[in-house]
């Protein structure tokens, strides 16, 4: 009986809950759009891992070879928990009329409208290099394939 219990108190507790501006994470999407494969075998190659710490929302998104993260200011609740949802998904949420986006587990509302995400494994997706190359330009959407022309930096 105490089972069930601890099963649905864990999947609470390790949910990602962060609030943030939306036209900040719109603008994050948006960068992330050019490397994230609208059709792929591998779901996770289409979707968006989502990760919180102390003052952001990081974004990561891969097409296999390259990876590009952005970080979004946020108050982030659960510092530690990541999610795995499509990027077609967020991008319909992100268009929403409200200043703030609030993020609960699978949960995300702009304005007045609650959205639900359909979330992947996060296990599905793939590692991500521990040194990543990024470029000086802020507007670059592939950073190590040199997109802008500008040196990419360490």
């Amino acid at each position: 009986m105490n089972a069930p219990a601890i099963a649905i108190a864990t999947s609470i507790i390790t949910s990602l809950c962060a609030s943030l501006d939306r036209r900040a994470f719109a603008a994050a999407l948006a960068r992330l759009k050019a490397i994230v494969a609208s059709r792929s075998a591998l779901p996770a190659l289409e979707a968006v891992l989502l990760a919180g710490s102390d003052d952001a929302l990081h974004l990561t998104a891969t097409d296999a070879s390259v990876f590009v993260r952005v970080a979004v200011p946020a108050t982030v609740a659960s510092s530690w928990a990541t999610q795995l949802v499509p990027l077609r998904r967020l991008l319909e949420v992100a268009k929403g009329p409200s200043a703030r986006l609030q993020l609960a587990g699978d949960q995300i509302t702009v304005g007045g409208a609650s959205h639900r995400l359909a979330t992947l494994p996060t296990a599905t997706f793939p590692a991500v290099p521990r040194r990543a190359v990024r470029c000086s330009s802020p507007s670059c959407a592939r950073p190590s394939r040199g997109c802008c022309g500008r040196p990419a930096t360490r």
